[in-house]
């Protein structure tokens, strides 16, 4: 029992430096689309909460879900942001148990679980330096929730063998993820796919058809509540896109790194494809144990193309912004479980597997590659923090920004009067605890 619990809390661990990192660079101060958001408190507190206001969309997503979180932790909290975070690192720690609830669907419950050393290193990818920007910027609470919800309804899939009750309750969780951002509709294609090939009776075509109509609400629903657009320009060239994509899945482990990102995408394709044709070539692999990663696969390289469509016309850099870490992680996360899989029924069947080549090897592989990226993502995080902690002394202090810091931390220098209309008469965020002036709270 004792061992049990410590192969729970174990994969865990990875968290702990994030939340140091947290702790020792964080600044409680809006940064860019943040400024954006006093748009929605003037409309609530104008029009009062509804339907409308939280679909708004923002360029191209839906962040209904995370819009409503924000909009009540600003009232309850006076826009302290610390809550925010401490929110975000909580729904991102919820990916690691939902991705063992993914791995594990009950036709394999005779299976040996996977061991815990691949869990922490499978939430080391997660929980990466790689990612800085998601950690110290908590309004990408919205992509946050879009991974765990997106990962809870492809766990709810693979347990769509248990009847039709999963389907629909994965269909809940994917509507969760699909209106917290634009990556959460990954879900919906990917789920067809799964459900038309899986395995089993005639009440199979009853979750296909549960899941499709399901899935043509949500998208109904989606194109509703004005246009969402995205903010790319003119539209990339094939070559363009292809960088973009390989750059995009390379981001996982190495960062920020051009070189290293590019060879490490080109790695990502060259190992699936290796996999691919090893499992084609052997009917004796393709066990169930693969399906549930497959999901997976499928859901973070249907994210890779969607956001390379939107945004490959800002430029292949773009590609390896830290927002996109996590959701290339997943990727390489998906890519050494069917690995495992592989391995598993390769001893299964008799082939003599080298010794290192144990079931956790290639995901612990994956993490000690990304480990030098980290420590120089480490400089990019120190050297945000620091803008951010000049930004808010300026702003306390009554002094310009400067234009350098102006382009840093505004989406537009007009949003800096937000400072004077919104956050300083009434304490809010980095003001707070000097108020003005006591407007009143909620709608009016």
């Amino acid at each position: 029992m004792a061992r049990d619990k410590l192969a729970n809390l174990l994969p865990l661990l990875p968290a702990v430096p994030i939340v140091l990192l947290v702790a020792l660079l964080y600044h409680d101060l809006p940064f860019y689309d943040e400024w954006m958001f006093s748009h929605t408190i003037h409309r609530f507190e104008a029009e009062g909460l509804s339907w409308g206001l939280l679909i708004e969309p923002h360029n191209e997503h839906r962040i209904a879900v995370a819009r409503g979180l924000l909009l009540a932790l600003v009232y309850l909290t006076d826009w302290n942001t610390w809550y925010e975070v401490a929110l975000l690192l909580a729904v991102t720690l919820s990916v690691v148990p939902l991705l063992r609830f993914l791995a594990s669907p009950p036709d394999r419950r005779r299976d040996a679980p996977l061991p815990p050393l691949f869990w922490v290193a499978a939430a080391a990818l997660v929980f990466s330096v790689n990612a800085y920007g998601c950690w110290l910027w908590p309004w990408l609470l919205s992509n946050q929730l879009a991974m765990a919800f997106s990962v809870l309804a492809l766990g709810l899939l693979a347990h769509s063998g248990a009847g039709l009750r999963s389907v629909v309750l994965a269909g809940v969780a994917a509507f969760a993820g699909s209106f917290s951002a634009g990556f959460g509709v990954c879900v919906w294609p990917v789920g067809v796919a799964y459900l038309a090939l899986a395995r089993g009776n005639s009440r199979r075509w009853l979750r296909l058809a549960t899941w499709c109509g399901l899935g043509l609400v949500c998208f109904v629903l989606y194109g509703g509540g004005g246009a969402a657009r995205s903010p790319g320009g003119a539209v990339p060239s094939v070559l363009q896109m292809a960088g973009y994509l390989v750059r995009w899945l390379g981001s996982g482990v190495a960062g920020q790194s051009r070189i290293a990102a590019s060879l490490s995408g080109v790695g990502f394709l060259v190992w699936s494809l290796g996999l691919g044709a090893l499992v084609a070539t052997r009917p004796s692999f393709r066990t169930g144990e693969l399906a549930p990663w497959a999901l997976l696969y499928g859901y973070a390289l249907c994210v890779a193309v969607l956001t390379t469509i939107g945004r490959a016309s800002m430029g292949v850099d773009q590609a390896m912004s830290p927002r996109y870490v996590p959701f290339s992680a997943l990727g390489w996360v998906a890519l050494a479980g069917l690995t495992a899989s592989a391995l598993r029924a390769a001893r299964a069947e008799g082939v003599r597997v080298p010794a290192w080549a144990k079931v956790w090897g290639p995901v612990v592989l994956v993490w000690l590659l990304s480990v030098p990226f980290q420590v120089r993502s480490l400089g990019y995080a120190r050297g945000r923090s620091a803008k951010m902690a000049a930004c808010k002394e300026r702003i306390l202090a009554s002094r310009p920004l400067g234009p350098e810091l102006e382009r840093f931390l505004y989406p537009d220098p007009s949003w800096a009067r937000e400072n004077e209309l919104l956050f300083a008469p009434r304490g809010w965020s980095h003001f707070r605890g000097r108020a003005q002036a006591d407007p009143g709270r909620g709608p009016r």
